[in-house]
């Protein structure tokens, strides 16, 4: 499969848990109707894994996921497959350090960001 991460589409029904979990503030409605755009990160603050999850308007784009550091150094890339509507990605974190960090997703035209924080 590549460098791709098919990109998981709804909210994951076997994630369902009864916790509540914090939720980072979310990018506003793009005004691009072609765009993508962040919903949430969670939960934040994270210790073995994150789920971002966002919206696309098109079946099969790609978009440059990357997760950066308090300094700016891209630390994790992946190239994702987006399907139209809701999309969800899980990532592993434990081994990253202590610390805040930035998830963006890069759709070409425009780049949606985050901030989350590792414990």
């Amino acid at each position: 499969m590549k460098n791709y991460i098919i990109v998981l589409a709804a909210f994951l029904g076997c994630m369902v848990s009864t916790a509540t979990w914090a939720q980072t503030p979310t990018d506003p409605v793009p005004t691009d109707p072609e765009g993508v755009y962040i919903t949430a990160v969670h939960p934040n603050p994270a210790t073995e894994r994150i789920m971002i999850e966002f919206n696309a308007t098109v079946l099969g784009d790609e978009v440059m996921l990357r997760i950066r550091n308090s300094e700016g150094k891209t630390i994790l890339k992946r190239t994702l497959i987006t399907v139209e509507g809701g999309n969800a990605v899980i990532l592993l974190v434990q081994s990253l350090p202590v610390g805040e960090y930035v998830v963006q997703l890069d759709e070409g035209r425009q780049v949606r960001s985050a901030r989350w924080q590792k414990m």
